[in-house]
This record gives structure tokens, C-alpha cells and sequence, in this order.
């Protein structure tokens, strides 16, 4: 019986420690909406998360979130050179003056992208997440106060 206890305690600790250990994995809700992770991407200092409505196909879905996992130094020292390139991507530009509160549109092979990026918490730390949609009208313009209630609703993301 003794031995029963002892494993099943130790499979506990195994699967919180180890399986249910990243924050990333957890669903959260955004603009009323539930978010599910659907996809990790590793690439040189970065981890990219993907999440989408629902946990709906990435490929197919109409929004997403991506929350990219990186040092807080790197963020913090050098998320111009770091970043740039998908602020180039999503034709971000900041919206007042906070350097990572940004927004922007673009077209790519004929779909209109709306997109924004903010810094959330995860982990007691801060990242950075990009909320990407798909618009049907490209004519669409938003007010700054627009984009900036957007962006403090991506602020408020926390995964622990």
C-alpha cells in the first residue's frame, strides 16, 4: 500500500513539474474570447506560442495571438534589432509613446491584416504577444483610441 502511495505522489510531482510546468500551454481569454495554445515554434533565442480562438486550426483561423517567449534582457535591450523584423511583417508602428505598444495593417496576397503588440506577463515575467486578424474592409481606418483599447486588453493577458 505503502508503495502505492510513494508512485502516485511521485507521478503528481512528474506531471506538475515537468508536463504542466510552462504557463504558455494554458487557455486565456481575450476580447471575450477563449484562446488555446495550438503551436510552438523554436527559433535561435526566441520560443513563439500560437494560440487561436477556441484552439481552432492555425492555418485556417481568422485570429490569432502570438506571444513570444525570450529573455527579459533581450527584450528589453534589444527588441528593436530583435523584433524588427516582425514589426516589418505586421507593419507595426507605435501607437503614443510607448516603444512596444504598437499597431498597424497591411495587405499580403490579397488579405487584409489588422495587427497590434503589447507586452503581457507570463511566468512572472514580461514578453511580448502580437493579436493578428484577418479584415474583410481594407478601407477600415481606426482612431488611436481604437488601437489603444486594443492594445490594453492584450496588456492584461497574464499566464502563470
Amino acid at each position: 500500500m505503502k508503495n502505492i502511495i510513494i508512485i502516485s505522489v511521485i507521478v503528481l510531482v512528474v506531471y506538475f513539474f515537468f508536463i504542466k510546468s510552462s504557463s504558455f500551454n494554458q487557455d486565456f481569454q481575450f476580447n471575450g474570447e477563449t484562446y488555446s495554445h495550438v503551436k510552438k515554434m523554436r527559433g535561435g533565442q526566441v520560443t513563439n506560442h500560437f494560440y487561436t480562438i477556441d484552439g481552432q486550426e492555425f492555418n485556417t483561423a481568422k485570429k490569432f495571438i502570438q506571444i513570444i517567449e525570450t529573455s527579459e534582457e533581450l527584450l528589453k535591450n534589444d527588441w528593436p534589432t530583435t523584433f524588427k523584423p516582425l514589426f516589418s511583417q505586421y507593419n507595426l508602428t507605435p501607437v503614443e509613446k510607448e516603444p512596444l505598444e504598437l499597431a498597424g495593417s497591411i495587405k499580403k496576397s490579397g488579405i487584409f491584416f489588422k495587427s497590434y503588440a503589447a507586452p503581457v506577463k507570463a511566468q512572472g515575467k514580461e514578453y511580448i504577444a502580437f493579436y493578428v486578424l484577418i479584415i474583410d474592409n481594407e478601407d477600415e481606418e481606426e482612431s488611436n483610441s481604437k488601437k489603444m483599447s486594443i492594445i490594453r486588453k492584450l496588456k492584461k493577458i497574464r499566464l502563470i
